[in-house]
């Protein structure tokens, strides 16, 4: 009895050692559940007096008041639960059941991340240089791969919540099926306010698995975030291993050329390109084979602001199916007579990227109204 008595202190002991170096580990402002506190896989939570009492300094340094995750019993009255992701949205049905008076407040809200001013860039311009890169497996951010960082990046590194609670903004705004094709994610930053993310195939010459990459100073800013993923999920719904080939060459190549590959004649962006970009191309004198210099295609956009949703848009085909997908989320259906409209209505065509849309808008909605 005495031994294990002896035993049993030991052990006591090694574990308020155990607590006290794993709170040396975590930020100041946030806490685990006392059944995981040693689990990875345990969901962080902010503490609720810290956000309550400091709100502005929440806001500004990105701390969100929900939890990563939700339950069922956190949903409102009008909100449904998906087990899958873990998290509530609102549900609608089709445009013509839900008109505008009464989901103003849905499209108010979502339309607040049109402002925003967005620009993504060359994924191999930072991706050889991320702070931490990590393999996505099941949804679940694995084997974390370390950076060469300077001194004053190391914190950032080391922020494995803030790198969490990121990628969990991904998850809850693309569905599990959708975003299948992420198996890597990043943390960048190139500093504040300049590049908020970027996505990128894995391997060259393999459109069938993706790296997402976030900067970490500029997710702070949940509507920038939002609306920067939605931008870049276009990329990869629109240039994957389904929309483009990689095996045929520009020479070889019947339909459009993105850069990735061929575009089959069946993808969204040779449909997007045929109907909307063999005019701007003749427009400028030009063709498909040009490099467009940013000064003249920000003059061209002047001369043809109705022509596309964002000035962003005019850069080439495919930042010009992105932003128009975004503005496709986060609109109601358009019923201007303009060629940016034409550009929003163009995904209606496709039943599927509907059935998408009120997914999207309705993630997008339900996680913003919680902030």
């Amino acid at each position: 009895m005495l031994t294990k008595r002896y035993l049993f202190i030991f052990l006591g002991l090694l574990l308020l050692v155990g607590l006290a170096a794993c709170d040396d580990e975590m930020n100041e402002n946030l806490a685990y559940d006392d059944e995981c506190l040693n689990d990875p896989d345990c969901d962080l939570v902010y503490e609720d007096d810290f956000c309550d009492e400091y709100d502005e300094d929440c806001e500004e340094a990105g701390f969100w008041d929900d939890t990563y995750y939700e339950t069922a019993e956190d949903c409102y009255e009008d909100e449904v639960y998906d087990p899958v992701d873990q998290l509530c949205y609102v549900e609608w049905e089709d445009e013509e059941d839900c008109p505008d008076d009464e989901c103003g407040e849905v499209w108010g809200v979502l339309g607040d991340l049109l402002g925003s001013s967005f620009a993504d860039a060359d994924f191999d311009e930072f991706g050889e240089n991320a702070i931490i890169t990590y393999d996505v497996r099941n949804n679940e951010l694995t084997n974390p791969q370390l950076g060469e960082v300077t001194a004053d990046l190391e914190s950032f590194q080391a922020d494995e919540a803030k790198h969490r609670e990121i990628w969990a903004r991904f998850t809850q705004l693309i569905p599990a099926a959708q975003r299948a094709q992420i198996v890597q994610f990043s943390i960048f930053t190139d500093g504040p306010e300049e590049v908020m993310a970027a996505v990128n195939p894995v391997a060259e010459g393999d459109l069938s698995r993706w790296a997402l990459a976030v900067d970490i100073q500029d997710a702070a800013d949940d509507k920038e975030l939002t609306y920067s993923l939605i931008h870049e999920f276009a990329h990869v719904l629109t240039l994957n291993n389904r929309q483009v080939d990689t095996a045929v060459s520009p020479s070889a190549c019947t339909d459009y050329f993105p850069g990735e590959g061929c575009a089959l004649s069946t993808s969204y962006i040779d449909a997007f390109h045929d109907r909307f970009w063999v005019q701007v191309f003749d427009e400028m004198g030009v063709n498909d084979e040009t490099e467009l210099d940013e000064s003249d295609m920000e003059d061209f956009y002047y001369d043809h602001e109705d022509w596309f949703v964002t000035d962003y848009a005019a850069t080439n085909p495919g930042e010009d199916i992105a932003e128009s997908f975004t503005a496709f989320i986060l609109q109601p259906k358009p019923t201007e007579d303009t060629l940016a409209a034409e550009k929003i209505l163009f995904f209606y065509d496709y039943p599927e990227l509907v059935a998408l849309r009120k997914d999207l808008a309705s993630r997008a909605y339900s996680r913003l109204r919680r902030n």
